[in-house]
């Protein structure tokens, strides 16, 4: 009897322990998904914040000095309950350290109005790739040179149909013939604008951007501008206009975007870049695009730029203070209509963490 007592206590124990292993496993798990939705929480606040700060922007043109364009001060680890939010965007001409604010989408080209010569000139184009994107988002089925329609697509292990309509996202350039992840998104693996030691592949020491830092398919104008200031210097009335789809802004696009806009002009793109950098108060008109180019190159891009932008892409990053849970959200940003709109929104959490992070003791981390 005394055995089968000892046996029921033995029993008894090891269910009781197992129990209590199966409830600390339980808190654990209850614990982990509390902290991810605390991080996602985090990351839309940043997503908020740039919808506020984008709507509180009363000016009617855009530049390099607004307070989206970089600033570390107001975007970095912002403190907010128990963690902060990042707000991360790219900078074109330094590839060693992050950027903090807003991309702006109309410093880009878009890839559903960019010509062919247009198209070749971006970094990593080829004009295979140009065809075969021309050939995406037209209507007919007639192949470029070296382009792909329909009966290409259909010759795949995993077939579909050439899309034959415009963009909607950069993303779908991968389903266009030639257009890889390596195409896409160059050596920046993690998307946070840096040259990390591991993605130096053909170790030049330079970041080899991808496309998707130089082309979009959301820039558009709104039918009606906001207010525009005359010779006089007084505020005028609205001009109602129709929507013009793939303006490139002139203050704040890069280089290359402008070397491809201009196709294939080094010259006048660099007298751009330099005239831009040297000269204050030009950017509400783009007509200062004059000074820095001949008539002829001018005449060729005036009807192709604006110096108002009305839609940016936001990074955001959720980070608890202390521990190593992140949530990273990218999102587009569309301003043509009140309230402002989210056009484009992907959680990219899986790419790891674009900085390194302070916790709670001001100890700056790297949590992967």
């Amino acid at each position: 009897m005394l055995i089968v007592v000892l046996w029921i206590m033995a029993i008894l124990s090891i269910m009781v322990l197992s129990f209590g292993q199966a409830m600390r496993v339980e808190m654990q798990i209850s614990h982990s998904y509390t902290d991810q939705l605390k991080a996602l929480e985090l990351a839309k606040s940043g997503i908020a914040r740039a919808l506020a700060d984008l709507t509180a922007d009363a000016t009617d043109y855009d530049d390099r000095d607004d307070p989206w364009y970089s600033n570390e001060e107001t975007y970095r680890e912002v403190p907010l309950g128990d963690g902060t939010y990042t707000l991360l965007n790219v900078r074109y001409t330094d590839d060693t350290a992050p950027s903090f604010g807003f991309t702006d989408e109309a410093a880009k080209l878009n890839l559903n109005t960019a010509t062919r010569e247009q198209l070749v000139w971006l970094p990593g184009m080829t004009e295979e790739l140009a065809d075969a994107i021309v050939d995406w988002r037209d209507t007919d089925d007639v192949s470029g040179p070296q382009g792909a329609e329909s009966d290409y697509y259909q010759s795949l292990e995993r077939p579909y149909y050439c899309k034959n309509a415009p963009f909607e996202t950069v993303e779908e350039l991968l389903l266009v013939k030639g257009i890889t992840r390596e195409v896409l998104y160059g050596e920046d693996l993690n998307r946070n604008g840096v040259l990390d030691p591991n993605e130096d592949e053909n170790g030049d020491g330079v970041l080899n951007r991808g496309l998707i830092d130089f082309v979009t398919a959301y820039s558009q104008e709104p039918e009606q501008t906001g207010r525009t200031t005359g010779s006089s210097g007084q505020q005028q009335q609205p001009q109602p206009q129709q929507s013009t789809q793939g303006l490139v802004n002139i203050n704040t696009a890069p280089y290359e975007v402008l070397l491809a806009l201009l196709e294939g002009s080094e010259d006048s793109a660099r007298a751009i870049v330099d005239y831009r950098e040297s000269t204050a108060g030009i950017s509400e008109n783009a007509e200062w695009v004059r000074r820095a180019v001949s008539a002829q190159q001018y005449t060729r891009i005036q009807n192709l730029i604006t110096t108002r932008s009305y839609q940016f892409r936001v990074q955001s990053i959720g980070k608890l203070t202390g521990k190593p849970v992140f949530k990273r959200i990218e999102a587009v940003i569309d301003r043509r209509s009140s309230p402002f709109k989210v056009v484009y929104w992907q959680d990219i959490t899986h790419l790891g963490p674009p900085i390194a992070f302070e916790d709670a003791n001001g100890v700056t981390r790297n949590d992967q």
